[in-house]
Order: C-alpha cells, then sequence, then structure tokens
C-alpha cells in the first residue's frame, strides 16, 4: 500500500494498495472474477510477474489535482524497481453507479462531449497509457441474505432487486430463496512495462 498525505496536517489525500501476481503479460483479456481472481492468485502463485492494483482512492476533496495520475505512475515506478513486466487493474468505472441499469458493456460505449471515454476513471487510465482490456463481470461478488441486506443499507427489500448507494448495478433478489446478489462488473486495464525498462 501507498499514499499521499498533505504535509501541514497529515490528511490523508490518495492511496493505493496492489498485490503480486504471476500473468501472461501479452494476454488479450483475463479472468471474469476481476478482483477476486488477483487476491486469489496472490496466495496461489509463486514467481510473480506483475503488480496488480486492488485499489486505488483520492479523497473527494482533493478529485480535481489529479493525485489520481500520481497514484498510477507510482505503481508503474514499483513493477519498473521490481522487474516486473506489467501493472493490472481491474478497475471500477466510477460513473457507472450513475447508471446501474445500463449493461456494463453499453456503458463502455459511451463518450463524453469531446469524443472521449464517458467514464472518467477510465479515461484517466487511458491517457496514462493504460490499455483497456474486457469486462470481467464478477469482479466483486456478494452474496447474503435479505436479512443482511436489510441490516447493512437499512431498508426493507420487497422488490426482485434493487440499487445499494453507488452501487454499479442492482442487487437481484430471490424471496424464494432468500438471498440477494451483487454482481459487479469491473475493467481490466495494463500497463506494460517491459518497454519502459
Amino acid at each position: 500500500m501507498w499514499g499521499i498525505r498533505r504535509k501541514s496536517d497529515s490528511k490523508l489525500v490518495s492511496f493505493a494498495s496492489a498485490v503480486l501476481i504471476s500473468v501472461d503479460p501479452q494476454a488479450s483479456s483475463y479472468s471474469n472474477d476481476g478482483w477476486r481472481y488477483a487476491l486469489n492468485a496472490y496466495y496461489r502463485d509463486g514467481q510473480a510477474n506483475c503488480l496488480c492494483l486492488l485499489s486505488a482512492n483520492v479523497n473527494p476533496e482533493f478529485r480535481s489535482l489529479k493525485f489520481s495520475y500520481a497514484l498510477i505512475q507510482a505503481a508503474k515506478e514499483i513493477a519498473t524497481s521490481l522487474k516486473l513486466t506489467c501493472v493490472l487493474a481491474p478497475v471500477r468505472p466510477t460513473q457507472k453507479s450513475q447508471f446501474p441499469s445500463m449493461p456494463i458493456a453499453e456503458y463502455l460505449e459511451k463518450k463524453s462531449v469531446n469524443g472521449e471515454i464517458y467514464d472518467p476513471w477510465l479515461r484517466t487510465h487511458e491517457k496514462l497509457g493504460g490499455e483497456i482490456l474486457n469486462i470481467c463481470s464478477e469482479s466483486v461478488l456478494v452474496k447474503a441474505s435479505l436479512n443482511k441486506w436489510q441490516e447493512w443499507l437499512g431498508v426493507t427489500v420487497l422488490s426482485s432487486s434493487f440499487v445499494p448507494e453507488m452501487g454499479l448495478v442492482p442487487v437481484l433478489v430471490d424471496q424464494k430463496k432468500n438471498v440477494g446478489i451483487y454482481s459487479e462488473p469491473n475493467i481490466w486495464v495494463r500497463y506494460k512495462i517491459d518497454s519502459e525498462q
């Protein structure tokens, strides 16, 4: 984990976390399990050749100052120093929460008014040299009883689906089985490091 604090009061401005895993750095796509795959690969793999980001966060107070650029640059520098071949990330498209019912593939086709990728986080990765690869549709998977969902969210679950605050997709509800499933899609992004060494 690494981050940035404001010098005057040590307030946390941004931070990121990652694990070392082994992947094919030339692959055109990676696991549909996304974030969960990265965690499992960390525990399973032997000789690592890739730094895989698990999170990259910027305090909302500082988001206009492009600290996200510093986080990604630091990841690339860490990977270079460790002689790895790539940085990989199952990226959470931050503005997808505004369109929870829109299929993720359709969301990825959206463009900004100037023709760029609509999602600001994916747009940042592309500007920094990241390759946008495939959708990992089950990157984050949460399966729990309806009582547990109600406890977490403080709402009564009566419908066949509902969207949690900042959720990218609806939670699908099976009343008969008393279960709600949240399957969050992310997008694999890769930075190749070998050409930068």
